[in-house]
């Protein structure tokens, strides 16, 4: 029916007689191969998602990564080992988040939860990257920690995002601070949630105060409802 099938060949000679048995593996062989594709496609996506997993045998003291975990640490798989424990916190992390990042790391275990650990590397030529370390322990009978597993992940570009989203709202926060007209912002739900420092030359109340008001208390009825009118018609 021009199906494959796939056997293994054991021959030997007995008494001068070729004698061979062949031994049908299709079904080894097709679940071998799907385990590949369903490891290349892991790869794929930790490869996508700029994250790495990594296992801590703390009994027998090995240590397993993915692939995309060296790319991570800019190692390479086959030629550099996983570092030590030691030597991941004391020659990749950041001496300013050492401490802080063990720190947690340790009560995670002691208290039997999951971490999740944000620090820097600090890379041979300088470098940072901002990463996230999540994961778990398993715990032998005698209470001590006998495996951690979890995933590493490459958040670098998410904090030079969110950097550059705080430095731009600094800059529009103390323009609008310094503005001689009033500067405010509305939220539909919460009423007022921001007015800058001009109003109190304009109504006379300091802008914690002026914020607890309720707009209706700011002004004219009839101006509240074009105001009110203007507001829903943004957020339709």
């Amino acid at each position: 029916d021009g199906a494959v099938r796939h056997v293994e060949i054991f021959a030997m000679t007995l008494d001068r007689e070729e004698l061979a048995a062949f031994m049908d593996v299709t079904d080894r062989k097709q679940a071998e191969l799907a385990m590949l594709e369903s490891v290349e496609r892991l790869n794929e996506a930790q490869r996508v998602a700029h994250i790495g997993s990594w296992e801590w045998d703390v009994k027998r003291n090995r240590v397993w990564w993915s692939e995309e975990l060296y790319r991570l640490f800019e190692l390479v798989p086959g030629r550099d080992l996983p570092p030590s424990r030691e030597e991941l916190w004391g020659k990749f992390v950041h001496p300013d988040d050492q401490s802080a990042a063990l720190a947690a790391y340790t009560q995670a275990l002691a208290e039997r939860r999951g971490f999740k650990i944000h620090v820097r590397l600090l890379l041979p030529d300088g470098r940072i990257k901002h990463i996230e370390r999540i994961g778990r322990a398993e715990y032998a009978p005698d209470g001590t920690v006998s495996m951690t597993r979890g995933t590493t992940q490459d958040i670098t570009q998410n904090k030079v995002i969110e950097n550059h989203l705080r430095i731009s709202e600094e800059r529009h926060r103390l323009l609008a601070d310094n503005a001689g007209d009033v500067i405010w912002t509305f939220d539909f739900h919460r009423g007022l949630t921001y007015v800058s420092p001009s109003i109190e030359k304009l109504t006379g109340y300091r802008p914690e105060e002026y914020l607890r008001l309720k707009l209706e208390d700011t002004c004219h009825p009839d101006s509240c409802l074009i105001l009110r009118e203007a507001i829903a018609s943004a957020y339709a």
